[in-house]
Parts: C-alpha cells; sequence; structure tokens
C-alpha cells in the first residue's frame, strides 16, 4: 500500500506572505518560488521581489501597512489572487522546471 505524499501546509493557504528584510532575502529565495510554484499569490518586501526572477507576479510591500493593503486587496478580489497566483506558477515552470533547466 503506497502512502500519499503529505499536502504541504501552505497550499491550503488564500495568501503567501514574505516579510523578509534587506539583509535575509536571499535566503528565502527557494521557498517564495515554491509558493510561486504552488499557484498562490505572493506578497513580499521589496527587498525580497529584487531577489527573485519574478516578472512581476508577485507583490512588494515596502512596510508592515503596504503588507496589510496588499494582502487585504488580494482578499477582496479572489478573481484577481487567482490570475496572480496563475501567472505566478506560470513564471515559475517556465524558468525553472525540468524543460526551461534541461534545454
Amino acid at each position: 500500500m503506497e502512502t500519499p505524499a503529505p499536502e504541504p501546509p501552505a497550499s491550503r493557504c488564500v495568501v503567501l506572505w514574505f516579510p523578509d528584510w534587506p539583509a535575509t532575502a536571499w535566503m528565502r529565495a527557494p521557498s517564495r518560488a515554491n509558493a510561486m510554484a504552488m499557484a498562490r499569490p505572493v506578497v513580499v518586501s521589496a527587498a525580497a521581489a529584487r531577489g527573485i526572477d519574478h516578472g512581476g507576479t508577485v507583490m512588494a510591500a515596502r512596510d508592515v501597512n503596504g503588507f496589510a493593503d496588499a494582502i487585504d486587496r488580494l482578499l477582496a478580489d479572489p478573481e484577481r489572487a487567482r490570475r496572480l497566483g496563475a501567472a505566478a506558477r506560470a513564471r515559475v515552470i517556465a524558468r525553472y522546471g525540468w524543460e526551461a533547466r534541461l534545454a
């Protein structure tokens, strides 16, 4: 009997956010890419946005109020959140998927 792979807790989230600050933003790039691959909208710090190849598929915030505003806007507009998440997933697959990496 095969045991199914556990579902990542983040897959249940509506919006994922990463309040990285400049000194540590580069260390969490894989986490942000994984979040993008789950087709969830991602809100990151301005420093973190510079640390990943997102092509405009994430929302950047400069401070706590910016994070709250971005998350509120995504929760208020589920269709926009869905589109942003889908675009983020497409970006990750195009940039880091097997076909892209083996080309």
